[in-house]
């Protein structure tokens, strides 16, 4: 290969200096050599874009889901697309071996500042929020129940469910707090701006409550933690800034 290149070499010298004086036969020889060398860059580059892999960005297992049936673990393996930065996630049902029963990928969205996929187990079903969705799976079998798309649902940053699939979901750009129904249902949407705190993270479901807790305030009087109460019928503040 490298005495070809050299005779690929002085061909292009000898041509810029008007010295090319070459037969039929190593014409035919030096024209292979550019083919050779196409090929070649061809394939190296190919070989360049296929080793690019989806970078894993997050892994999760959610264990002691079920006795009863095979799937004992739930795995969430979130990933970033390099090419064209888009971001998504693969839900696995496993079982008392360490085997896949089930596997499923969630639609893909735009990565930025919150891109997630929250996931929770909750009776015989698989809770997915993600890319402004909520999706519903069998437990069991990884089977989709029910996948609604809804815009309240944008970056959302925590999802809490009751005994009977009522989903509290707090999200980050709208600074709100959604109550929805597992079949995608909302009750009602309370908007955290005029309190003046911001980016809820965390819910605790009491009786007839919610205490929500806030990542950041406006300002330095606002107590640490920053948490506020709020009624599970009406969506209403009880305590806190308002």
């Amino acid at each position: 290969m490298k005495d070809l290149l050299e005779e690929l070499k002085r061909y292009v010298e000898n041509e810029k200096g008007g010295k090319l004086k070459m037969n039929k036969k190593k014409s035919i020889r030096v024209s292979l050599v550019f083919v050779l060398v196409l090929c070649l860059s061809f394939s190296f580059c190919g070989k360049t874009n296929a080793s690019a892999k989806d970078t894993v960005v997050r892994v999760r297992i959610i264990k002691n889901v079920s006795v009863k049936n095979k799937v004992v673990k739930i795995k969430v393996i979130e990933k970033e697309q390099n090419k064209n930065y888009k971001f998504y996630g693969i839900v696995k049902g496993i079982d008392k071996k360490g085997r896949v029963v089930w596997q499923y990928r969630t639609p893909k969205e735009s990565a930025g500042e919150i891109s997630c996929v929250l996931c929770k187990v909750k009776g015989n079903s698989v809770y997915i929020v993600t890319a402004s969705r909520l999706i519903r799976l069998n437990k069991k079998t990884g089977k989709k129940i029910c996948d609604v798309k809804n815009e309240n649902l944008a970056g959302a940053t925590s999802l809490n469910i009751q005994k009977n699939g009522i989903c509290y979901i707090t999200t980050y750009y709208d600074n709100t707090m959604v109550k929805i129904s597992k079949n995608g249902k909302i009750y009602w949407k309370t908007n955290f701006n005029h309190t003046k705190y911001y980016w809820p993270y965390k819910v605790k479901i009491q009786k007839k409550k919610l205490v929500v807790w806030f990542d950041a305030a406006m300002d330095d009087t606002a107590k640490i933690p920053h948490k506020m109460v709020i009624s599970k019928k009406s969506g209403k503040i009880v305590s806190g800034r308002r």
